[in-house]
């Protein structure tokens, strides 16, 4: 799609799955990238299939249920690529099991996240 070509677009949670897969299909489409997860290891495998399909990518760590992670990628973001054409915020978390036996801190992060 020629209207994706050159635009950008931030992702969270690119690290794997969904995530993942929009950053490749986004990057086969000619957009530039800013991807972003806490799991820098499969992080930087994306990044470099990324780069290996000859898309624009910049990556770095963050914790989106953290204000101050997110407020940086924005700052860094704007620096590297300018104005954000399309936002996909991936991240998210679940925590196994019931209700019954959910602590509320667990609760707290996943309300965080995602």
């Amino acid at each position: 799609m020629k209207e994706l070509n050159n635009k950008n677009c931030l992702i969270t949670g690119a690290a794997s799955g969904i995530g993942r897969s929009f950053a490749l299909a986004l990057a086969k489409e000619g957009m530039n990238l800013y991807i972003t997860d806490i799991n820098m290891e499969g992080l930087e495998k994306v990044k470099n299939e990324v780069e290996e399909l000859g898309a624009k990518v910049y990556s770095d760590r963050c914790d989106v249920s953290k204000f101050e992670d997110f407020e940086a990628i924005a700052k860094n973001f704007y620096s590297k690529l300018g104005d954000v054409d399309l936002l996909i915020n991936n991240a998210g978390i679940a925590i196994a099991g019931g209700l019954k036996n959910l602590e509320i801190e667990d609760w707290k992060k996943v309300l965080d996240v995602n």
